[in-house]
C-alpha cells in the first residue's frame, strides 16, 4: 500500500513553520544585578579620639593696687606654641540632626614672658600647662559623611602665671588654676564607619586670676586676663 504523499510532507511543514516562528521570537536576557545599597554612616554612639594644633595666648596684667610703678597700666603678654590631647564623646543623631556632649583633655605650650614698661623690674610669666574642657555639641549634617557643628562649654587652664621683680624682699605667689569657658566649632567628616577626621577651631576665656609680690611693703595683686585662640586636626574611632 502507497502512502500518499500529502501525508509526509504535512509533518514536515509543520515542524519547519514552527522552526521559523521560534526564530522570529525575542530573545530573553536577564537584568544584571543590582549592586548593594550602603545604607549612610551613623553617628550615634561614643568615640573616642586625639588631635594636635596650634594655641595662640594672651595674658592682659594689670596691677590692682599702686605698686610704685605707672598705675593704672597694663602689660600684654602674647606666647603661642603646640596644643593638643585627647577627646572623648557621645552622639545622637535625630535625622540630619546631631547632638552630643565632648570632653577634651590634653596641654596648652603657651609659656612666656614679657617685662613690664610701667616699671623698672617687673616681669610677668606664663606658663604652659595642661587643659580641659566639657562642652555640648550640636551640628547638621551637610552631606551623609559630613558633620558641621558648633561647640561650648567650661573650660580650665592648670599653667599659672606670675609676676616677679628684681626688688629683693619679695615673695612671689602664682595665679593657680584659671577657669573660664570656651566656645568654638568645626568640620567633621567619617572617612570609613567608625572612623572621622576633623578640624575644629575654638576660642578660651580662662577668665582672670591673681598672682601677688609680698613684701614688707604690703601685697601686690596682679590681675591676668588670659584667652587663647586655637586650632586643631584630629581623628575619631567610633563605638560602634
Amino acid at each position: 500500500m502507497k502512502t500518499p504523499l500529502a501525508v509526509l510532507v504535512l509533518p514536515v511543514a509543520i515542524l519547519a513553520s514552527g522552526a521559523a516562528f521560534a526564530a522570529d521570537l525575542p530573545t530573553y536576557k536577564a537584568p544584571a544585578p543590582m549592586a548593594p545599597i550602603t545604607p549612610p554612616p551613623s553617628w550615634t554612639g561614643f568615640y573616642i579620639g586625639g588631635d594636635i594644633g596650634g594655641a595662640w595666648a594672651s595674658d592682659s596684667v594689670s596691677p590692682t593696687v599702686a605698686d610704685g610703678g605707672t598705675f593704672p597700666r597694663k602689660n600684654t603678654l602674647s606666647t603661642s606654641g603646640v596644643f593638643g590631647g585627647v577627646t572623648a564623646g557621645f552622639n545622637y543623631q535625630i535625622g540630619a540632626a546631631v547632638l552630643g556632649i565632648e570632653g577634651d583633655f590634653g596641654g596648652m605650650g603657651i609659656g612666656g614672658s614679657k617685662a613690664d614698661p610701667g616699671t623698672g623690674s617687673e616681669v610677668d610669666h606664663l606658663n604652659s600647662g595642661i587643659y580641659g574642657d566639657v562642652t555640648g555639641r550640636a551640628g547638621f549634617l551637610v552631606m551623609d559623611n559630613a558633620l558641621l557643628y558648633i561647640k561650648g562649654g567650661f573650660a580650665a587652664f592648670g599653667g599659672d602665671a606670675q609676676t616677679t621683680t628684681g626688688v629683693a624682699g619679695f615673695t612671689v605667689a602664682s595665679t593657680g588654676t584659671f577657669t573660664g569657658w570656651t566656645l568654638g566649632g568645626g568640620l567633621e567628616y567619617k572617612f570609613a564607619p567608625s572612623w572621622s577626621a576633623k578640624i575644629e577651631y575654638s576660642y578660651f576665656d580662662f577668665g582672670a586670676e591673681n598672682a601677688t609680690l609680698t613684701g614688707v611693703a604690703g601685697v601686690f595683686p596682679y590681675k591676668n586676663n588670659l584667652s587663647v585662640n586655637t586650632i586643631k586636626v584630629g581623628v575619631n574611632y567610633f563605638f560602634q
